[in-house]
């Protein structure tokens, strides 16, 4: 199953609405989503029957500002599905895909509402939440001197976050930022320019 949707909204706003939990809940299910890749979690449906209402989820896949998957499994004696996001600048807004993959014929009641239901939700949350960007993403950013500070941080949390104020301030106005920005680091992404280019994509676009 595949659904291509056009948002006339920056990509970062639309991104944000698929991996901020509190966005997401808005607009598909409650949930504890976090964008780490590996991250597992929980939407919670209405329970039916003999079924709990809990979808078990995975995190696989998280290109930052161009796709997301994860796993989808409503019930432990069905086959889990993917659930996939494809973003991609278009002219005007954003285009994005969603895919599903693996569906079984009992889960299609549950899925099927993300096509049906929670698509043209997201739509009016991306409609009635403010497009003006928070504070820090009007500063102009040096992606070198972030870069190095975020490293730093990451190395030595406690003591990096007060003496630096640039990520002081990225966690106050952007936290889902930082935590993208940390996990590359953790994951191994330790070719500083990988993060620095990440950053000069993000801020570059928010400042066009």
């Amino acid at each position: 199953m595949k659904q291509d949707m056009l948002y006339p909204y920056s990509l970062q706003k639309v991104w944000t609405a698929l991996t901020d939990s509190a966005a997401l809940s808005q607009w598909l299910l409650p949930n504890d989503f976090e964008p780490r890749l590996g991250h597992r979690f929980t939407f919670q449906e209405e329970p039916q029957d003999s079924w709990n209402g809990i979808i078990e989820c995975e995190v696989i896949e998280l290109v930052p500002f161009q796709s997301l998957a994860f796993t989808w499994s409503a019930h432990p004696d069905l086959p889990t599905m993917v659930v996939s996001f494809t973003l991609k600048e278009a002219d005007g807004g954003t285009h994005l895909r969603l895919e599903q993959r693996e569906l079984h014929q009992a889960q299609s009641c549950t899925t099927t509402a993300i096509h049906g239901e929670a698509l043209p939700t997201l739509r009016r949350i991306l409609a009635s939440s403010s497009s003006s960007p928070s504070r820090f993403f009007r500063i102009q950013v040096d992606e070198v001197a972030l870069t190095d500070a975020l490293f730093d941080f990451v190395a030595d949390p406690y003591t990096s976050r007060s003496s630096r104020p640039v990520v002081h301030e990225l966690h106050t106005f952007a936290p889902e930022m930082v935590s993208v920005l940390e996990n590359m680091i953790l994951d191994g992404v330790q070719e500083r320019h990988y993060v620095a280019d990440y950053i000069h994509f993000v801020f570059g676009h928010l400042s066009a």
